[in-house]
């Protein structure tokens, strides 16, 4: 498909993803009419802030909008979902009974949070991915409440990190012994852990949670195999699911082990080139890896959304980066580059107040995550890059 057969390009989902994708649409010289839809009634924003900024109460909701939302040269339409498709006929239905034909869709629809099995629904218990969610919980918390955060990966230890200091108890649960350690690799997940607690943060790792709701309801017991937790509020992070169900059973795209939309590596989920995914909905595979990557973070969405506007436009090149992740805990920055593979070596530099930690696959260097390291960062990007060709 060439961009001159493209007179409308139809964006589901007005996330990062789906938002920068638009613009970079337009960036690189389409002509054609693009119409993006999005399931809140915000303007596109950004998820970073949510977990910390937001939850700090050193930024407002307003300035965590995506810049040019308003002046941008493309159709907005908010508070629309899309509930299925019409993939031969090209034709997407929405939830206010508009059918939106397009010669190219983008897939942008992100995640929903994983509800844990067993966990009844209550005032007392509340998710955390939307700007909504991050409003409600910085509005609803006091000196004197004890918090529980369930799922201590990059979300759920950002908020203990915001909401420590600012409340009375901050408890972060976690079935794993050491959370985030297939991100970080054990030694990073230790220390992390350790600083956790070294800044007031209560753990209950590596143990099975109940939670009942006393017959007031005015508090939840978190109850582990060891101790019980009485709290005021229950924030649950353990993980999200890739947003397909809209697409059918019957669509034929193909899903990866993630529930992903496994995509190439420009972004196409069909043969034709006329259906793309970007953002945490999509499995893009990696020239670097030599296979599909699940990626949900900022640079990835970013990438994507850039990668395919120029296989569209044919403006520019594709490139791609390796994965990049990035979070602010307790004052210190975490970053990693690359990927940790299954079984893979650390091997551990610490100086000073700096910790690099690489990982090793037999002879090739895949990854490392860094602790206050980042002017090492181009560095160790050159030395995976290289070790990877």
């Amino acid at each position: 498909m060439t961009q001159s057969s493209i007179e409308r390009c139809v964006i589901v989902g007005a996330s990062l993803a789906g938002f920068r994708s638009a613009r970079e649409l337009r960036r690189l010289g389409f002509k054609g009419e693009i119409v993006l839809i999005g399931e809140e009634h915000h303007h596109p924003y950004q998820r970073p802030p949510l977990s910390k900024q937001i939850l700090k109460g050193t930024t407002s909701k307003e300035r965590v909008y995506l810049r040019g939302t308003v002046e941008e040269p493309f159709s907005l339409r908010l508070g629309v979902t899309a509930t299925s498709i019409d993939q031969n006929n090209r034709v997407v239905f929405t939830s206010d009974h508009e059918d939106l034909s397009y010669d190219a869709l983008i897939v942008a629809t992100g995640a929903t949070p994983i509800t844990p099995p067993g966990l009844a629904p209550s005032t007392r218990v509340m998710y955390f991915r939307t700007l909504d969610d991050a409003v409600k919980l910085r509005a609803s918390i006091s000196s004197s409440m004890r918090i529980g955060i369930l799922g201590a990966g990059f979300i759920g230890s950002e908020i203990a990190s915001s909401l420590v200091g600012q409340v009375s108890d901050v408890v972060l649960f976690d079935a794993s012994p050491t959370p985030m350690a297939q991100a970080l690799g054990t030694h990073l997940a230790k220390k992390l852990s350790d600083l956790h607690r070294k800044m007031g943060v209560k753990t209950c790792f590596g143990e099975p949670i109940g939670v009942v709701e006393t017959d007031a309801g005015s508090t939840l017991i978190a109850n582990g195999s060891s101790k019980s937790y009485e709290l005021d509020l229950l924030v649950v992070g353990v993980g999200v699911r890739p947003a397909t169900n809209w697409l059918g059973q019957d669509s034929g795209f193909q899903l990866g082990r993630e529930g992903a939309l496994l995509a190439d590596s420009c972004g196409r989920i069909d043969e034709e080139g006329v259906h793309f995914a970007v953002g945490d909905v999509a499995s893009w595979y990696s020239p670097h890896y030599k296979k599909n990557l699940h990626i949900e973070h900022f640079e990835s969405a970013v990438n994507q959304a850039l990668n395919v506007a120029r296989y569209i436009t044919n403006a520019e090149q594709v490139v791609h980066e390796l994965p990049f992740a990035w979070t602010e805990q307790h004052g210190h920055l975490i970053q990693t580059i690359g990927v940790r593979t299954e079984g893979s070596e650390e091997e551990v530099i610490t100086k000073d107040a700096q910790t690099v930690v690489y990982f090793h696959d037999g002879l090739r260097l895949t990854g490392a995550a860094l602790f206050d390291g980042s002017e090492h960062l181009p560095e160790i990007k050159s030395r995976i890059t290289n070790s990877l060709e």
